[in-house]
């Protein structure tokens, strides 16, 4: 398959519109406060024990009713908790 030169042209004056942002380390520090956003832990805060799978999941630490649990769950799941 042939690009035309005007297609390559444009592509060229638009490149600045196209590039990606820069990837932002948008993971959670070990031992931030967190709240759960959706699931079954919806609304319970949590304390951040590490990131996994590349940040994708977090292992938190919950209260559940007497004890403290460990739980993992999906970052996108989560919130910084700011109190």
């Amino acid at each position: 398959m042939v690009v035309e030169d005007e297609v390559v042209d444009l592509i060229k004056e638009n490149s600045e519109d196209l590039m990606l942002s820069p990837a932002v380390d948008d993971s959670f520090q070990c031992g931030e406060n967190v709240e759960v956003l959706e699931g079954p832990f919806q609304g319970m805060m949590g304390t951040v024990l590490q990131n996994l799978n590349e940040g994708s999941r977090v292992a938190i630490l919950l209260t559940l009713l007497t004890s403290e649990t460990k739980v993992t769950i999906s970052r996108s799941h989560l919130a910084l908790n700011s109190d």
